[in-house]
């Protein structure tokens, strides 16, 4: 890669020595004012693959000439955070514009600090483009961080009135690690041309082994317990939504299994707790949405557990994508019915790959557990029916034996003749005399 010395000096501080696929592919389009839709697996680098170049062709002075737009509160911090030490190398000024921070200081930070690149949330840009201390005019690059959380049908039309009020020339970067209607078409929603840079690999990959644990609604959570006794078990626990989430962290703060939580109320330090205390062992799970695990990164994670399966083909690949990293050896285990197994294969196209696994004692198996043929079992269940109907029948003759017979009649207790004088015998009333 030709980074200039600036950014050269940063990584090396970092002992990054290598770039990986989507930053090495992206760069020079990026570098030369190209709109790029960049997709690669989470873990990879893309917050680097769109934020170096960027910042190496970025002149300091040009006020709000970087616009990145982020999900979520945490995402558009930890971007920020990535992103500094570059930008300072370069004369730039970040800023985070969030919605949990504080609006009045945000603005004076604006017109104090004057940066050059703004990393922000969809809700909080827009209240500052209301209040015109944004403006699009003034955006040259624009970039959409996880692009299909972003490009849903309640934002297509404010991102778009942004990209229009942009430059003629400017830059249009979608990123993230799956596609979406929309990002497979964005020329209908931005106007500009785009090159593709798709270098996600296949999630049937050999270091990510796709399993399938076969258990009804009702013993889920028991199966869930039993699987933090699994030897190594550290994992992620995804949930469909906060509320199925709650329900099941309510039931399970009562048993054996250490969790962490992650919904979408936490904020920045107790997502930093959460994953730290799983990396170290103080916790064998983290109970997660979709939304609020968007750039979480959690080295050698051995499992990802889809309590709640996934709805879409991307959902599973995101999730997937948590464990397996940097090619470490991973398993995404789903729970659910034979009905939920024969219709995941097909929604994220598995096919042989997603194979059923058993769960013996305190281990995980794909070798379905030995059980004796039908009539064998029969004759088994018989015998100890039989077993149990001699047992009874033994008790009850020891009862029995214990019931004094006539030749053993207990004899009648003498009766006590009472001791009383004369004088106290019949002292009862006996009415009056005629």
């Amino acid at each position: 890669m030709n980074y200039n010395e600036n950014i050269q000096t940063i990584l090396k501080e970092q002992e990054i020595t290598e770039t990986t696929e989507i930053q090495s592919r992206s760069y020079q389009s990026i570098k030369d004012g190209a709109s790029v839709i960049g997709l690669s697996p989470t873990g990879t680098g893309k917050t680097y693959a769109y934020g170096l170049p960027l910042i190496e062709k970025a002149t300091p002075g040009d006020y709000q000439s970087i616009i990145i737009l982020e999900p979520t509160n945490e995402l558009a911090v930890q971007v920020r955070d990535a992103l500094q030490p570059f930008a300072k190398a370069q004369g730039l000024q970040t800023m985070a514009l969030v919605g949990s921070g504080n609006r009045k200081r945000q603005i004076e930070n604006l017109k104090k600090k004057k940066p050059e690149i703004v990393i922000a949330t969809l809700g909080r840009l827009f209240d500052m483009v209301t209040e015109n201390k944004i403006k699009p005019e003034k955006a040259t690059a624009l970039v959409l961080d996880e692009a299909d959380d972003l490009l849903v049908l309640d934002s297509i039309d404010m991102i778009g009135s942004f990209s229009d009020d942009m430059p003629e020339d400017s830059q249009i970067l979608l990123f993230g690690a799956t596609d979406s209607e929309t990002t497979r078409n964005p020329e209908e929603v931005f106007g500009n041309a785009f090159i593709l840079v798709d270098v996600r690999p296949d999630i049937t990959k050999n270091n990510i082994h796709h399993r399938f644990l076969k258990v009804s609604n009702d013993n889920k959570l028991d199966v869930l317990t039993r699987l933090s006794s699994v030897d190594d078990f550290s994992a992620i626990v995804f949930f469909s939504s906060t509320d199925s989430l709650e329900r099941v962290a309510q039931t399970m703060s009562h048993r054996s299994l250490k969790f962490g939580v992650l919904a979408n109320k936490e904020n920045k330090m107790q997502r930093q707790r959460a994953i730290s205390d799983l990396q170290k062992g103080n916790i064998d799970a983290i109970f997660a949405t979709d939304i609020a695990s968007r750039g979480m990164d959690i080295k050698n994670l051995k499992y990802v557990v889809n309590y709640d399966l996934p709805k879409t083909q991307e959902s599973y690949i995101h999730r997937a994508g948590r464990t397996g990293r940097m090619d470490a050896e991973g398993t995404v285990i789903s729970m659910g019915n034979n009905h939920d197994f024969r219709d995941l294969k097909k929604q994220a196209n598995l096919g042989d790959q997603l194979q059923k696994i058993y769960l013996v004692g305190h281990h995980l198996t794909i070798d379905k557990p030995f059980s004796k043929p039908k009539k064998e079992q029969e004759e088994q269940s018989t015998k100890e029916k039989n077993a149990y109907i001699e047992e009874t029948r033994e008790s009850l003759k020891t009862k029995v034996d214990k019931i004094p017979t006539e030749s053993k009649q207990l004899k009648p207790k003498k009766k006590v003749k009472k001791n009383r004088k004369r004088q106290q015998k019949n002292k009862g009333y006996h009415g009056k005399k005629a």
